[in-house]
């Protein structure tokens, strides 16, 4: 009987929270990156390094972003709002050591 009770509170207090897929993650690293990089979307690579930790390079630049915020919300829609894409490095040029 207890297990049921822990079953069932699990699967209300888990049922009221929303997190962006990976995929929904980068494309919003993409769009930070086309803005900092200056550079357009088909020139955009997007690699996760870390758990929440990205990196993006384009037009001969690359940047590090972590990501904030982007779990726990009851919908997709005030995740999105919520999400924070950070720049957790200045932009370097890939070329130069």
């Amino acid at each position: 009987m207890l297990k049921v009770k822990v079953s069932l509170a699990l699967l209300i207090f888990f049922s009221g929270c929303y997190s962006l897929s990976e995929n929904d993650k980068k494309q919003l690293v993409i769009k930070r990156a086309i803005f900092d990089l200056s550079c357009s979307k088909e020139n955009v690579r997007v690699v996760k390094l870390l758990e929440n930790t990205y990196g993006a390079s384009g037009c001969g630049r690359r940047v590090s972003y972590i990501t904030d915020s982007c779990e726990g919300m009851s919908t997709k829609s005030q995740i999105l709002i919520n999400c924070k894409i950070i720049m957790n490095s200045d932009s370097k040029d890939m070329d130069k050591k």
